[in-house]
């Protein structure tokens, strides 16, 4: 049997339910609440020159933690170690934390 919490950390590709491909690290599991907590998630589509890009996941909201309801997941499986990396330069190279952009501007919520 599949256990999500051996992945917890490693960076994952998952497949929706529509046909949608994710890459994310995961960042842990809850079976009472039948979801998963990913870090960063980013879309895999593939560009105009049918090249492989990674795309925000959301682009007005922080994806530092997104939760995801296992009922919209088809599939989970372990990057290819090139996929993830690539993800991981995509991560350092795009996102700016939550503190960043609260030095450099006040947020009222």
């Amino acid at each position: 049997m599949f256990n999500l919490d051996d992945y917890i950390g490693k960076v994952i590709t998952l497949r929706s339910v529509s046909g949608d491909e994710f890459i994310s690290k995961l960042l842990g599991t809850n079976p009472d609440t039948g979801t998963i907590t990913l870090g960063e998630p980013r879309v895999v589509v593939i560009n105009n020159n049918n090249d492989v890009s990674l795309l925000p996941f959301a682009l007005t909201a922080s994806t530092e933690m997104v939760e995801v309801s296992l009922n919209n997941i088809f599939s989970v499986m372990k990057s290819h170690e090139i996929t993830a990396k690539e993800y991981a330069d995509s991560v350092v190279s795009t996102s700016a934390s939550t503190e960043e952009i609260l030095k450099t501007e006040e947020v009222e919520t």
